[in-house]
């Protein structure tokens, strides 16, 4: 019986888990968020100012804000202030 209880014991120690995240992933242009999404929306306003077309004129300090500049070049009509799910970015 003690051996049975022991057993258990240490396999509860050592059971994996998924972890939990607390907020569900962000997206904007189809590219995945790591700053609510603030890079990708700065990248889109650029490119929107300059009323770029090509995505090989997307250049910037992050990957982020490059991907953000992308993603006007293949919609400009979108709204840039919202990730994909229309959630306002901060």
């Amino acid at each position: 019986m003690r051996y049975r209880i022991a057993a258990g014991l240490l396999a509860g120690m050592f059971t994996l888990s998924t972890p939990v995240y607390s907020q569900q992933s962000r997206y904007f242009g189809g590219y995945r968020c790591t700053d609510k999404c603030r890079d990708h929306a700065a990248g889109f306003d650029y490119a929107r100012q300059l009323r770029l077309r090509d995505p090989t004129q997307c250049a910037g300090p992050t990957l982020s804000y490059e991907q953000g500049c992308k993603a006007y070049t293949r919609d400009r009509m979108r709204d840039g202030k919202k990730d994909d799910a229309g959630r306002p970015i901060d």
